[in-house]
């Protein structure tokens, strides 16, 4: 399967998957190229029937059997496949995401349901910016502040607990729209409608099965 991304972000995607600097991401149009591969969920997993699941995502194996019967019962109804353009999140890849945010102006307050560590990751950004820090440096800060969350249980993102995943939106018909959420929901996930973003998706979370979340 071919992936093709626009315009120059071919040659920035290649340059990040080659490195494989941790944390760098290269937003295309609406797609995202993560860089880094270091993480406990499957990397370059077989591919899911009905998906086409981008080959910088990772996706938890506890994910793979419900994200399987949800793209089957969506092409028996459509004929259409899902795209998968985000999995599992590193707090780098979160913190490059949230500065691609601020940046751009948007209030991460608004847009998180934690109010109260949005707060601390964007009081972290505008200290780097306030201290001239570079890029880097700021998503450094950025990045120990979503880290530190995590150890303490705070999950600014449910992509940051291996339980959720973002399918494009793009070319979907407002009626295949409309099937692919009923279907979600009827397999027990949740699904929050990002489809007037910039990047229209559907974010998707799972649950983990009672004897993983037993485990620790």
């Amino acid at each position: 399967m071919a992936w093709t991304l626009r315009g120059g972000a071919r040659a920035l995607a290649l340059a990040a998957l080659c490195t494989c600097s941790l944390g760098q991401l290269v937003h295309a149009a609406d797609d995202v190229v993560e860089a880094d591969v270091d993480s406990d969920a499957e990397v370059g997993a077989p591919a899911v029937p009905f998906c086409q699941v981008y080959p910088w995502v990772r996706l938890p194996e506890h994910v793979r059997p419900r994200l399987s019967a949800i793209a089957r019962d969506f092409h028996d109804d459509t004929g259409g496949y899902l795209r998968v353009t985000s999995g599992t999140r590193i707090p780098e890849e979160q913190a490059w995401l949230m500065y691609d945010k601020l940046a751009r102006g948007e209030n991460v307050v608004a847009i998180y349901a934690n109010k109260s560590a949005a707060r601390a990751i964007r009081r972290a950004y505008r200290a780097g910016r306030k201290d001239g820090l570079d890029e880097h440096a700021v998503i450094g800060k950025m990045t120990d502040v979503i880290r530190d969350q995590v150890a303490r249980g705070i999950y600014i993102s449910r992509h940051l607990e291996a339980g959720a995943l973002d399918i494009g939106a793009r070319g979907m018909s407002s009626a295949d729209r409309k099937r692919f959420k009923r279907i979600a929901r009827r397999h027990g996930a949740r699904v929050l409608d990002e489809t007037r973003t910039r990047r229209p998706h559907f974010h998707v979370t799972f649950r983990r099965p009672a004897s993983d979340e037993d485990a620790g």
